[in-house]
């Protein structure tokens, strides 16, 4: 009878088949279902939970704007837990022991650090991108501006040295490659083309 009762209690452990004194020793036991778990089967979020009882599915956090009662918008967001996890993490915590509960807020404290370093990489190299993109925007907005078509032909002026004309007369082998000299992509031609069509009506 107490047979029965702990296999449906406690789900079956979840382990690798790696059976080695040292990955034995890894193992651990989900502080909410239980079950015996290795490494390979822990939560991304939480490595004291189980990957079946712990998801990132189950951790969602809604934001909302912060509106007073007389419906004014104030500064920040209301962050408001809304996972499944949430209901049932209090009860975990609080059938702790107090050492369980000393290494929990340790490991805890551990990964918000980790968080915190990875959030702030995460906005520099963001950052970084964004002034390469900028600066690769201002260069082409550059080149696009030392174009001109005339009734000469078309003048490419990349170096500031006063540029080349292309005549009318030149080849389309002339042509693509003064353009292509000049950093100027088909994509790019074709919109001053039709701006300057859009100029004349």
């Amino acid at each position: 009878m107490n047979t029965i009762q702990d296999s449906v209690t406690t789900p079956e452990p979840l382990l690798c088949s790696d059976t080695s004194v040292a990955h034995f020793h890894e193992r651990s036991n989900c502080i909410q279902c239980h079950r015996t778990f290795c490494p390979h089967f822990a939560s991304e979020l939480d490595r004291n939970f189980c990957r079946v009882c712990l998801t990132t599915s189950e951790a969602v956090v809604e934001e909302k704007p912060l509106i007073d009662e007389e419906g004014i918008h104030h500064d920040g967001k209301w962050i408001m837990p809304a996972g499944s996890i949430y209901k049932t993490l209090p009860k975990a915590i609080a059938d702790m022991s107090d050492e369980e509960l000393d290494k929990y807020l340790e490991y805890m404290a551990g990964r918000l650090k980790d968080a915190e370093r990875t959030a702030q990489y995460v906005r520099i190299a963001k950052s970084t991108a964004d002034m390469e993109k900028s600066h690769r925007d201002i260069l082409t907005a550059r080149r696009l501006r030392g174009i001109k078509i005339t009734p000469s032909g078309v003048k490419v002026n990349a170096s500031g040295d006063g540029g080349k004309t292309i005549k009318p007369k030149a080849t389309a082998s002339d042509i693509a490659n003064a353009l292509k000299a000049a950093g100027v992509t088909p994509e790019m031609l074709a919109a001053i083309l039709a701006a300057k069509k859009g100029v004349t009506k």
